[in-house]
């Protein structure tokens, strides 16, 4: 395991960053990581919302492909106002 965690959304923001930044295979090994961390912070800090915009017009159509789409998914389902 890892020691350095990711306990807010800047982190997330910068986690995204790097993993975009590398091969498919560790970027998706990264992507896992930080939907983990999205789990745990995810419900309660209202930035998610907006880290997933700038992460989203950033890297456009990058986030979308397919090996993406758990962390596209976590995404939505983060923004998504639950009455749960």
């Amino acid at each position: 395991m890892k020691e350095n965690k990711i306990t807010n959304i800047d982190d997330i923001i910068a986690s995204v960053n790097t993993a975009f930044s590398k091969k498919s295979i560790d970027r998706t090994e990264h992507i896992e990581e930080i939907s983990e961390c999205l789990m745990t912070l995810g419900k309660s800090d209202m930035r998610v919302g907006q880290a997933f915009e700038n992460i989203r017009s950033k890297y456009g159509g990058d986030l979308f492909n397919m090996e993406n789409d758990k962390l596209l998914e976590l995404f939505k389902e983060l923004i998504t106002p639950s009455d749960k």
